[in-house]
């Protein structure tokens, strides 16, 4: 698990703002794990299961599953662009959409739906088939519609 300070500075890196050897100041660093907190508890809090508790501290280890670190730190770089007046770049852009979408699909489950009896299920028409003949337009009534 990457901790928080490695999360920012890899979103600054990702906007172009610091080099990965370059010193990050205190207050950014600080900045940053506000922003941070506010994404991942928004991010949580829409439904995305990723268990996230807020960070106290820069060295805590930041408690999502490793296949959403990329879309993290590509959607927080994102957001830190109007902090530090940078545009955003196409590339970075498509890698935070890719990303993102490829988290969501790997913890967000649709299961099979179950119809409600008051759904219609056709006109009300007869099929003519040997086996089935059906005229009732809602499943729950067993009379006839037409």
């Amino acid at each position: 698990m990457a901790t928080a300070a490695k999360i920012i500075t890899r979103a600054l890196t990702r906007l172009g703002i610091r080099a990965s050897e370059t010193a990050i100041e205190a207050d950014e660093m600080a900045d940053g794990l506000d922003l941070l907190n506010d994404m991942l508890s928004n991010w949580n809090d829409s439904g995305y299961g990723l268990g996230f508790s807020p960070i106290a501290n820069l060295t805590d280890e930041v408690r999502i599953p490793r296949l959403a670190n990329l879309a993290v730190i590509d959607a927080f770089a994102i957001i830190l662009a109007p902090e530090y007046s940078r545009p955003v770049s196409a590339a970075l852009g498509a890698a935070a959409k890719l990303s993102f979408g490829n988290m969501v699909r790997a913890i967000v489950f649709i299961g099979d739906v179950d119809y409600p009896s008051t759904l219609p299920r056709g006109s009300g028409n007869d099929y003519c088939d040997d086996n089935w003949l059906d005229t009732t337009f809602f499943p729950e009534k067993g009379k006839r519609n037409f």
